[in-house]
């Protein structure tokens, strides 16, 4: 007959060991579970925001969505972007826009890599175009010119672009530009000027660059815009005449110069445009 075996009662503490350390053992069935660490958000990311100029935190999500990759972008619903008084920074800024025939166009703040491109552009400009802008025929643009537009600093001196195409197959189709200097009673006055390449004018592209700066100069503090035009250049003077500022203008030698008032509101009336009673 088998001898009685008299056992131990188990030690609960070593149970509990050999339980924890049989818990933790990695079976090859069970699949491990990764560990991501999470996404440091870069300082700037942000994406467009279907409401006026608010900055929203880029998510992975929405990373490039309907936009191109810049860092920081402002964008509006409309034309006229209210809201702008609280947004400063316009070196990053971007508006995608889509001409009258359906061609979608890129408005950015020009970029310090931007002369090589600008200079293309230039050449790709007619005679005419060219002293359309310059009042003079000219083959090649001023180290000056190319320094002013390199210097923009966005604060005194405003540069925005028009690009079709994206990254390698960017090229740059218009631009609009303004550099402030101060008035005698101590205002803040921009002298204005714009360039569209010809197969491109027509399309509402200089209004909606005029909207654009208008607003940007508004919130800068900029009380006036100053530009200096050909007597023959109607589209242009149409698009002064039309963009719902206060405008005086006066003519000498073929020149008209146009002053834009951009803190009185205009008068009552008929919208740029109409045909009032008569």
């Amino acid at each position: 007959m088998p001898r009685n075996i008299r056992t131990r009662p188990p030690n609960p503490r070593r149970l509990t060991i050999i339980k924890h350390v049989l818990d933790n053992i990695p079976h090859e069935s069970a699949p491990r579970e990764k560990i991501v660490p999470p996404k440091r958000r870069k300082r700037g990311d942000c994406k467009v925001s279907r409401y006026p100029f608010r900055f929203i935190p880029e998510t992975s999500d929405h990373a490039g969505r309907d936009r191109p990759g810049l860092g920081r972008d402002v964008a509006a619903t409309d034309g006229t972007m209210n809201k702008m008084s609280d947004v400063r920074d316009f070196s990053h800024f971007s508006r995608q826009v889509t001409l009258r025939d359906g061609t979608p166009v890129l408005i950015r703040a020009i970029r310090p890599d931007d002369v090589d491109k600008v200079v293309v552009a230039f050449h790709e400009l007619d005679p005419q175009s060219v002293y359309t802008r310059f009042f003079s025929y000219r083959k090649e643009l001023k180290a000056e010119d190319l320094d002013r537009l390199g210097g923009a600093d966005f604060v005194n001196s405003v540069v925005l672009v028009v690009a079709i195409g994206a990254g390698a197959d960017e090229v740059l189709i218009g631009g609009v530009s303004y550099h402030v200097r101060a008035a005698v009673d101590g205002t803040r006055v921009a002298e204005l000027a714009f360039t569209i390449e010809e197969d491109y004018q027509g399309q509402g592209l200089a209004s909606k660059l005029l909207a654009l700066v208008t607003d940007i100069a508004r919130s800068q503090g900029i009380s006036q815009f100053e530009a200096e035009v050909l007597a023959s250049n109607s589209p242009m003077l149409s698009v002064f005449h039309h963009s719902g500022l206060p405008m005086t203008e006066s003519g000498d030698d073929g020149l008209v110069h146009v002053m834009l008032d951009l803190v009185n509101r205009p008068p009552p009336g008929p919208a740029p445009g109409s045909v009032g009673n008569s």
